[in-house]
């Protein structure tokens, strides 16, 4: 069809019914902004009914702080004819719901059949959600921030859904978790502590996923590794069912998250839906989408735990370091009502044993000494190396001082038991030549060497320092000093007056 013949009726109708139905919207702006001809999409964005969006100005619906970037848009398609690179903002329904719009825009002013600025609308929140998921993770923001985030991403893409995701699988349940909706529920049982976690890291969530058994939908996810959907709720618990109708959910979808390398269930995405039936191909690929999203935030949180755990604690061991035992005694000693002690532990014989072996074989005995010394404290002691062949003991909420000397007796028995050192870990006949110590042929020691070593103990109780855990740990080695004066193997107790 030329631009000169007639343009057929039916055609036309046609035309339009393709352009109101078309997902993107289209707008046709004056000069001054006032919305001349919009279509279906953008008076369903703006949330108001057709005849209403017309004659309104563009800037009614703009944010006030993205005001000047759209005048100043506007501004630039005035003066330059031909298509705009796209530009986003954020506008607010007549709801009061903030979204954030791509528009692509065109000037046709000169086009007697347009007379007008072309706008074409694309509502791009959820993408933008996602992009802000992305910069909470690479910023290192706090990973109950960033399970927020996904779990409003999986309502928003998902739609008529309320978004739950759960991570830290264990016995059919979760132990964090956090829902799109800010409540506390039967859906979420949600359980929150502002008690740090054990590894110094910040306070978590910690929730419960509902209160049912492993018949639950995501119960079923963890086991199998597979989504689980539930298109109804006729499969749910009668307890399930009762709470979800309650809340008007028809549908219950399950998409577990896999740790790549071992296949196992990390997490999984819950999306209670407000109508019935299975999701659609496009639903599915958003699931996956948002999944892969929450494994990047739990690679970086194990990344995260990693580099926390070398700054708090001795590579070589695997004891908290000097600072974490400093970190804890100074909590405890702020506790008021019971009796804390420090023991601390110096090696007799190491030494020799370092200098003749090699510093692997050394390296192995105090791997060895650590592991003892865990396995002689009460659960609530704490062990730290503090440097060298030290260690730092910390005992807590003592019954007496008589406990903490039964404490230090029993490590003295357990590190003067004999160790063996591998064949692997002594001093090469080449370095043993280079250090000029002596050769050892492991063949004569049936492919291994016995060693052993004694500890001194120093003791020294909190009331003689009062909350000054430093004046505390020089009182305890001190008196370790004076256990290895009066013979090595044994314990001493400082007799500094309390503070």
């Amino acid at each position: 069809m030329s631009e000169h013949e007639p343009i057929d009726v039916d055609r036309a109708t046609e035309l339009a019914a393709v352009v109101d139905a078309a997902p993107r919207g289209l707008a046709v702006l004056p000069p001054r902004g006032d919305i001349r001809w919009p279509t279906a999409a953008p008076t369903a964005l703006a949330g108001v009914a057709h005849d209403e969006l017309r004659g309104r100005n563009v800037l009614e619906f703009v944010i006030e702080d993205d005001v000047p970037l759209v005048v100043e848009s506007l501004e630039y398609l005035l003066a330059t004819p031909g298509q705009f690179r796209p530009m986003e903002f954020r506008f607010r329904r007549a709801d009061g719901a903030v979204r954030v719009l791509e528009a692509m825009s065109a000037n046709r002013l000169d086009d007697p059949a347009v007379h007008g600025i072309v706008v074409q609308l694309h509502d791009v929140t959820d993408h933008r959600l996602t992009d802000e998921v992305l910069e909470v993770i690479a910023a290192g923001g706090s990973f109950e921030e960033t399970l927020q985030l996904l779990a409003n991403l999986l309502e928003a893409q998902l739609g008529d859904t309320r978004g739950i995701v759960g991570v830290d699988p264990h016995d059919g349940r979760f132990a964090t978790a956090a829902s799109s909706h800010d409540v506390v529920d039967d859906l979420t049982d949600a359980v929150r502590t502002d008690e740090p976690s054990v590894s110094g890291g910040q306070p978590e969530t910690v929730a419960r996923e509902p209160k049912v058994e492993d018949d639950s939908p995501w119960a079923e996810a963890i086991r199998t590794g597979s989504p689980v959907i539930r298109p109804d709720l006729a499969s749910l618990s009668p307890e399930l069912q009762r709470e979800a109708r309650v809340q008007g959910f028809d549908a219950c979808w399950v998409f577990p998250v896999l740790q790549p390398s071992t296949h196992e269930v990390t997490a999984c995405l819950i999306a209670w839906r407000t109508r019935p039936g299975p999701p659609s191909p496009g639903e599915r690929v958003i699931a996956g989408r948002i999944g892969r999203l929450l494994s990047i935030a739990l690679e970086r949180r194990r990344a995260q735990g990693l580099l926390l755990h070398a700054a708090r604690h001795d590579s070589l061991t695997g004891l908290p370091n000097r600072s974490q035992f400093f970190r804890h005694l100074g909590r405890e000693l702020h506790r008021d009502g019971h009796l804390v002690a420090v023991l601390y532990l110096d090696l007799d014989g190491f030494k020799p044993i370092n200098d003749r072996y090699g510093h692997r074989a050394g390296d192995h005995v105090l791997a060895q000494i650590a592991r003892r010394i865990e396995s002689v404290l009460r659960p609530r002691d704490l062990t730290a190396r503090l440097g060298g062949d030290e260690f730092g003991v910390l005992c807590s909420q003592l019954r007496d001082e008589a406990e903490a000397i039964a404490i230090a007796e029993r490590l003295i028995v357990a590190v003067a038991e004999p160790l063996v050192l591998p064949g692997d870990t002594i001093r090469s006949p080449a370095l043993a030549a280079i250090a000029g110590t002596p050769v050892i042929d492991i063949t004569d020691h049936a492919d291994a060497v016995v060693v052993a070593v004694s500890v001194s103990i120093g003791i020294a109780f909190g009331h003689q320092s009062g909350t000054d855990d430093e004046r505390l740990v020089e009182l305890a080695d001190a008196a370790m000093y004076q256990a290895k004066a009066s013979g090595r193997g044994s314990w001493h107790r400082s007799v500094s007056s309390p503070v």
